[in-house]
């Protein structure tokens, strides 16, 4: 059986199909959800620190150093030296002095810098061993679904607005191939993908799918997992989105392959982590959460919005710039059920589902998406050098030996901020939370259609 503990074929019988039609979007209820996410960013800026919170140290050492080794030696310095004779004793000592000023500050700089060149650019650790996303081994079974009609679900605003082209040019000539049937929706508005999964029929469809990236997974399985009749059907992610780390995860490069996974109707168990918090916070999480510098970057970016993308790198460096850390109290279950404590002064954490961030951050490399367990992964507060190297180690996992990050694998985790409000990024949505924030890995939360060609030797085509 290749791994796989058991497969079965679900043939869905034929059946007259009613086409539901989508309620029209009421304009005071797009107003309402305006006003509520301006409120919500009003309250995510007030918990957050701003860009120049926190900087008074790095401000001062930056200042120093340009004042001591760059501004004297050059602006007051040198041009007093130059006053005097070439062989006068005066030149010659202010010459000295310049010279020492300024051979100080390129040692303290080269120190500073020293991990970033000798563990980042150089000597490089070995990275982890590349490794599926998928044990395909676990107690629940993958299930082959005859796909006859699917839902598909477009954000035609969402990443870079490509979601109507991809599903266009490259998805659906595949399904018009082998004879798939799509009902394709346009959401209309922030979060109605949610509700689309919440209250869709399912009778008669096969599959639910949707044209994006983690945010719009993360929508689809919020909807579907908190719907009332607790009904379930297989999903399927078609890329179009600016963060693809399922995808990336899962060998889906391209809406073409994506779509060839869905007709195959290979369906796996993946596992989802659940949120709660001390107030009146649910949400699940498909990717990734983040606590800290990663959760807080989203927030902090608005400030500079018009630099546009490259504002989230620029006060991510930033951050590591100031190195302010925050207390944490970490509570940890792992896969035998054995409580850890530990606290401390962290610059972030994050819990992941999928091994990747987006296209480019391997950032918990020994993560798979149907094991039952969430990876952990904490960063202590360390130097800038250090950190700096860190950040350079995450593209390529090379970071799992690093002493300064933790790494747990655990089936729930308590976080217990010092301060007690925060904000946290769930794949991608930045959320305020109250005292302490839990999560717990969901096992076999939702079933998603699988490119069998990514990974023929432990997953065969369906029949």
């Amino acid at each position: 059986m290749n791994n796989l503990t058991e497969i079965q074929i679900h043939e869905f019988k034929e059946e007259p199909v009613v086409a539901h039609p989508i309620p029209a979007v009421n304009k005071m209820d797009a107003a309402q959800r305006k006003l509520r996410m301006e409120q919500r960013q009003h309250e995510l800026e007030e918990i957050v620190p701003g860009l120049c919170s926190g900087a008074c140290s790095f401000n001062l050492m930056a200042s120093a150093f340009c004042l001591l080794c760059l501004l004297v030696p050059l602006c007051v310095l040198l041009p007093l030296a130059l006053h005097f004779d070439d062989s006068s004793t005066a030149r010659t000592m202010l010459l000295i002095v310049m010279g020492v000023m300024i051979g100080l500050g390129l040692l303290y700089c080269c120190a500073s810098l020293y991990p970033v060149f000798a563990g980042g650019v150089c000597c490089l650790p070995e990275p982890y061993p590349q490794t599926g996303p998928l044990l395909l081994g676990n107690a629940t079974p993958s299930i082959a679904v005859a796909v006859k009609k699917i839902y598909v679900i477009v954000n035609p605003y969402g990443g870079m607005r490509t979601g109507p082209t991809v599903f266009r040019t490259q998805a659906k000539p595949v399904f018009d191939k082998h004879g798939v049937v799509c009902e394709v929706i346009e959401t209309q508005y922030a979060g109605h993908t949610v509700d689309l999964a919440a209250t869709l029929d399912f009778d008669g469809y096969d599959g639910l799918c949707v044209v994006g990236g983690d945010g719009s997974l993360h929508e689809l399985i919020n909807g579907l997992l908190h719907r009332p009749d607790h009904r379930r059907i297989a999903v399927g992610l078609i890329p179009g989105g600016s963060g693809n780390s399922i995808c990336v995860d899962l060998g889906f490069s391209n809406g073409a392959k994506a779509a060839e996974a869905i007709c195959r109707g290979l369906t796996v168990p993946i596992d989802a982590n659940k949120l709660t918090d001390d107030g009146d916070l649910c949400v699940y999480s498909v990717n990734e959460v983040s606590w800290g510098l990663l959760g807080e970057v989203g927030v902090s970016a608005e400030a500079i919005r018009f630099v546009g993308p490259a504002r989230y790198n620029l006060c991510g460096v930033w951050g590591v710039m100031k190195n302010v850390g925050s207390e944490l109290k970490l509570t940890v279950e792992d896969a035998q059920g054995q409580r850890h404590e530990s606290s401390g002064v962290f610059l972030t954490a994050f819990s992941n589902i999928t091994q990747n961030f987006g296209k480019e951050l391997r950032a918990a490399p020994q993560a798979k998406m149907d094991d039952g367990l969430m990876d952990l992964v904490f960063i202590q507060k360390a130097t800038r050098g250090h950190l700096l190297q860190m950040f350079q180690h995450l593209p390529k996992g090379l970071h799992h030996s690093n002493p300064k990050i933790n790494f747990f694998q655990a089936r729930r985790a308590i976080f217990e901020p010092a301060a007690p409000k925060g904000v946290i990024n769930i794949d991608g949505e930045i959320l305020p939370f109250k005292g302490a924030l839990k999560i717990e890995c969901i096992p076999a939360a939702y079933r998603l259609f699988l490119d069998p060609s990514a990974y023929p030797k432990a997953a065969p085509a369906a029949v």
